[in-house]
């Protein structure tokens, strides 16, 4: 009798994380469209984690402009062909305040430094920041460039490239009036100029005329919302910015001097995005969203991006959260917004 020997095969099971981060979760805190400094970067942006990040997240940064007019309607789409590339948190995650610069060192070839891994372009043409002059990041669980939705979108960094006064801008935000490619945006759905994004250079007065690097200067010590509403305050950004045309900054991790303070919110913190909140949170029992203007379907995430929970709610409707363990969820809404909260 011959003895078989089985071979057991141990298969690990990556989870990809796509849709728990919320909106502000990170920020752009340098932009870079010249070389440098130094050899082998190129079209290069740097970003800080304002939340700890999940292992094996995927976050996606494209250069395409966003236009949120669609025959009348409010879904949008993508305004150009620009590049989009996915960086992914690395197996132990990402610590909140870390920074993390992503750059060019050869063509369509990334490098990121400061933790997780890069792509090549996913989709659109290849990625030169001269050509798409901002940055908008969001996460998808379709992949890149996803086609007929509104993507859960994080934050948006606007240069606004070759701009002239009087032109295609909004002479009071510096985003596009009219999102048609190239260096062209609206201000993504979900996200709000000054709080959450920022357009850098305003169309007046002269002095503010557009550069191609900028670096965040200002203090990068202090509390993640605090943080947040300093880095993109539109009001301090002649002094918290750094602006040359020519001369690059140094935007790597070693540039910046991070000591951020992520603190676990109190049970009279609301989570608010776009006007919508929800609250209590913490809470052990059920939350409720305020600021619904019809019912919504939505998706409840746990911390490694799966979905726990389905439904749909109208506003100030009771949501059963007793069968959920003690920890950070993520409530994601049809109309794109990411609304973060506790149970304990």
């Amino acid at each position: 009798m011959k003895k078989i020997k089985t071979l057991l095969l141990l298969i690990v099971i990556t989870t990809t994380s796509y849709a728990q981060l919320a909106v502000g979760d990170i920020a752009i805190i340098g932009f870079n469209e010249d070389s440098g400094p130094g050899p082998g970067k190129d079209h290069s942006f740097t970003w800080i984690a304002l939340t700890d990040i999940p292992a094996n997240q995927e976050i996606y940064f494209s250069e395409e402009g966003w236009n949120n007019a669609l025959n009348d309607t409010s879904l949008g789409f993508w305004g150009g062909s620009e590049g989009h590339i996915k960086w992914t948190a690395p197996a132990g995650g990402l610590s909140c305040g870390t920074i993390v610069h992503i750059y060019e060192s050869g063509s369509d070839v990334f490098t990121v430094d400061g933790g997780g891994t890069i792509s090549g372009v996913l989709a659109g043409a290849s990625w030169n920041l001269i050509a798409g002059d901002q940055v908008l990041v969001y996460t998808s669980a379709t992949g890149a460039r996803p086609a007929n939705t509104v993507p859960n979108f994080i934050t948006a960094f606007h240069m606004n490239d070759n701009r002239e006064n009087g032109g295609n801008h909004n002479d009071t935000t510096g985003w596009s009036l009219i999102a048609s490619g190239g260096s062209t945006s609206h201000v993504p759905p979900g996200l709000t100029n000054g709080v959450n994004c920022m357009a850098i250079h305003a169309p007046t007065p002269v002095s503010d005329n557009e550069v191609d690097n900028v670096k965040y200067t200002g203090t990068l010590t202090g509390t993640s919302s605090d943080l947040l509403a300093t880095i993109y305050n539109l009001a301090d950004k002649n002094t918290n910015w750094y602006r040359h045309n020519s001369i690059p900054a140094d935007i790597t991790p070693s540039g910046y001097s991070p000591n951020v303070t992520c603190t676990t919110l109190s049970s009279s913190d609301y989570f608010i995005n776009n006007k919508i909140v929800v609250f209590p949170s913490p809470s052990s029992e059920f939350i409720e969203i305020a600021g619904l203007t019809k019912v919504e379907h939505y998706e409840i995430f746990n911390a490694i991006g799966q979905i726990i929970k389905r439904g749909r709610a109208a506003e100030n409707e009771k949501i059963d959260i007793q069968n959920l363990k003690n920890g950070v969820y993520f409530l994601k809404l049809e109309n794109g917004n990411t609304l973060k909260f506790i149970r304990e």
